[in-house]
């Protein structure tokens, strides 16, 4: 994922590669995108990262961006004026 890539466009990318592979004559899981998709964040999500990997259900791209989503809000900087302190 680039520096300045949003999550959606690297989800998109990831979820193309996936079809073109599978286009080719190739298997790509929704499993094994899913988690070479993770492995491509950087390391700010690391801590979502671990919690998606570590649960029991099978990871899909569509299911874990809501849950990505929220941490990419959070790393954006903040567009609301700073008050002065007083």
């Amino acid at each position: 994922m680039g520096a300045t890539e949003p999550l959606t466009v690297y989800a998109a990318r990831a979820k193309t590669i996936q079809t073109q592979l599978t286009t080719a004559g190739d298997t790509a899981s929704d499993q094994d995108v899913a988690l070479q998709f993770l492995a491509g964040l950087p390391p700010a999500y690391g801590v979502i990262n671990t919690v998606l990997t570590a649960g029991d259900q099978p990871l899909k791209i569509d299911t874990m961006l809501p849950k990505l989503l929220p941490v990419e809000q959070q790393m954006q900087p903040s567009t609301r004026p700073k008050r002065p302190h007083c």
